[in-house]
Order: C-alpha cells, then sequence, then structure tokens
C-alpha cells in the first residue's frame, strides 16, 4: 500500500479522478495533472488562480473593530465554509456508492 503513495503516478491518477468526479464543484477547483511532465518520482500540475487560506487570517485582523468590514469578512467565511461542506459531503456520497 505505501509503494501506490510513494508513485505520484498514482496521485495523478487520484487528482484526475477528483477532477472528473467533482468538476460541477461550485468554485472550489482542483489542479489537473499534467501527465506529459509527470513520473513516478514528479507531479506537475495546472496553477489555478485561487485566494490563500492565509489572505482570510489577513481580512479577519484587518476587520477587528470595524463592524462594517467585520460582516462583510463573516458573510465570505460562511460562503466558503459552506463550500467546502459541501465539497466534503459529496465526496463522502461518491465514495460509498
Amino acid at each position: 500500500m505505501m509503494t501506490g503513495q510513494v508513485d505520484l503516478r498514482v496521485e495523478a491518477d487520484n487528482l484526475a479522478r477528483l477532477r472528473r468526479n467533482f468538476g460541477d464543484g461550485g468554485g472550489v477547483v482542483f489542479p489537473q495533472p499534467l501527465p506529459g511532465l509527470s513520473g513516478e518520482k514528479v507531479l506537475v500540475e495546472s496553477y489555478e488562480a485561487g485566494v490563500h487560506v492565509a489572505e482570510f487570517v489577513e481580512q479577519l485582523l484587518a476587520c477587528q473593530g470595524d463592524e462594517g468590514a467585520g460582516q462583510e469578512f463573516r458573510t465570505t467565511r460562511r460562503a466558503v465554509a459552506s463550500a467546502g461542506v459541501d465539497m466534503l459531503l459529496k465526496m463522502v456520497r461518491k465514495s460509498s456508492k
């Protein structure tokens, strides 16, 4: 079992399966493995633009004491959390079939 985890071609296949299963992720995007550039010891993926979690932390700190900005951040945080929960539940449903 550990041998499969070391072979990054297996990880590329898993990533491709995630993209197939969750391509309609509602804002959640998985990078695409690039098989022609990947192999047993290296996995090359597409770049996907997004927002790093550190940016949310910075926003939270910047909003302290500003009720209007704080409310906007809480709304964004709820939307991100909701997307994450939706994706997790979709993964559970698909993997239990």
